[in-house]
């Protein structure tokens, strides 16, 4: 890589680092404002400080990640553990997010546990950008996403089904490559890309199509990832810890990510 990218990956890794810091005190001041004797008088204020923060936040984890991407500086931290119920939880924190939301979200499994040794933090980041993306563009009066789980011995396959109009063929061509958006009111076209480079950096893949009835009539979109399960490494990394601290730090990933839905 050439000095001048350097300098600009550099100016931009300090960018997003220096922007963190005023974020910081912006959510303290906000729960400061969400106490006890403040909640009559700043309840609907409160609300869209919160909401404006978590998108800002999720604005500079995107800008991180792509940087990281281009630097080719993500490190998966590969530890073992039960991937449906990590599903299951992920699930369960979702609809406290996506509670204001006319969101049904049912989850189908061929197995009830399934021990892996992968990147949890980076498996839970991907499945919920698919799922925002599947809200994003499902049915608003009536939004119904479906995620269904496959073990396949070696591989894992877990899909992500909307019910909204589908997705063009020439963006189904497209709609990995960054800053590609089916509509800029509902994205900027950086979710789908980092899903791909998540995926790639732990040896995965995604597909995306439509779903069609017998009558070709298009009835949603369908994005299934397939990651490995290895198997032969769970032994070796069941001691190492996730980099998940508590459920509070998921659920604050979940209102991060839905935070433009709610």
């Amino acid at each position: 890589m050439s000095k001048k990218n350097n300098k600009k990956i550099l100016h931009y890794e300090n960018l997003f680092h220096d922007m963190k810091n005023p974020m910081t005190v912006l959510f303290s001041t906000i729960q400061v404002m969400e106490g006890k004797d403040s909640e009559k008088k700043f309840g609907k204020e409160t609300d869209i400080l919160r909401k404006s923060a978590f998108q800002m936040m999720k604005l500079i984890n995107y800008g991180n990640d792509i940087e990281k991407i281009i630097q080719d500086d993500f490190e998966p931290n590969m530890t073992s553990f039960n991937i449906v119920d990590s599903i299951n939880q992920l699930i369960y924190i979702m609809n406290f997010s996506l509670e204001k939301t006319n969101t049904i979200i049912k989850f189908n499994t061929n197995v009830n546990s399934k021990i892996i040794c992968n990147d949890e933090f980076i498996i839970y980041r991907i499945i919920m950008n698919l799922i925002s993306n599947a809200i994003k563009f499902s049915d608003e009066k009536n939004r119904k996403i479906e995620i269904v789980f496959k073990d396949e011995d070696d591989f894992i396959k877990i899909s992500v089904k909307d019910n909204g109009p589908g997705i063009e063929e020439d963006m189904l061509k497209k709609m990995f490559k960054r800053y590609e958006t089916k509509n800029k009111e509902k994205g900027f076209g950086i979710g789908l890309n980092i899903v791909e480079n998540l995926l790639s950096i732990i040896n995965g893949s995604v597909k995306a199509k439509n779903v069609k009835t017998k009558n070709n009539e298009i009835k949603g979109a369908i994005f299934t990832i397939k990651i490995p399960a290895n198997k032969d490494k769970i032994e070796e990394k069941s001691d190492k810890k996730s980099m998940f601290v508590d459920d509070f730090h998921k659920k604050n990933l979940a209102d991060i990510e839905f935070s433009d839905l709610i």
